[in-house]
């Protein structure tokens, strides 16, 4: 079973390829790549990206003033018009994508100590990854457990 797990953002998305839960591939990558990788991906595999849509508003945060919250607002705005169109893409290129919920991987994205323990996996990773890695686990599980 091949999995691929994508955190949306706007210059480069976090990709994580899972084949029967081992990673494959995990990288940053910019749209045009990434839509490459899912081209080149078996028809029967599966794409799961990040439901951004289930963040509806965002809240003023203690010593945040209002130049910070604007700054945020619009990162959130432009994350999900990535994964808007991301969405439409892979669809047109014959997937089916499958939305998890935001947060699975809270832990694992922002530890990378406690993200190599879990997977064994010792090269380089940011936030947008192994955010990714939890996308893709998160669906694998999912499948794999019925």
């Amino acid at each position: 079973m091949i999995v691929l797990g994508i955190d949306p953002d706007v210059d480069k998305s976090g990709v994580c390829i899972l084949d029967n839960g081992q990673i494959v591939l995990l990288k940053s990558m910019q749209i045009p790549e990434l839509l490459l990788t899912i081209t080149d991906l078996h028809i029967d595999a599966i794409v799961a990206i990040e439901d951004v849509e289930q963040r509806k508003a965002t809240f003023k945060r203690q010593n945040m003033n209002a130049g910070q919250m604007q700054k945020i607002a619009q990162n959130v705005g432009m994350v999900k018009g990535a994964a808007r169109q991301l969405n439409v893409l892979i669809k047109h290129l014959g997937y089916d994508p499958r939305l998890v919920p935001v947060g699975v991987g809270k832990q694992v994205k922002k530890d990378a100590e406690l993200f190599k323990r879990v997977t064994g996996y010792t090269e380089r990773t940011n936030e947008d990854t192994r955010d990714a890695w939890a996308i893709a686990n998160y669906i694998y599980n999912e499948v794999k457990n019925g």
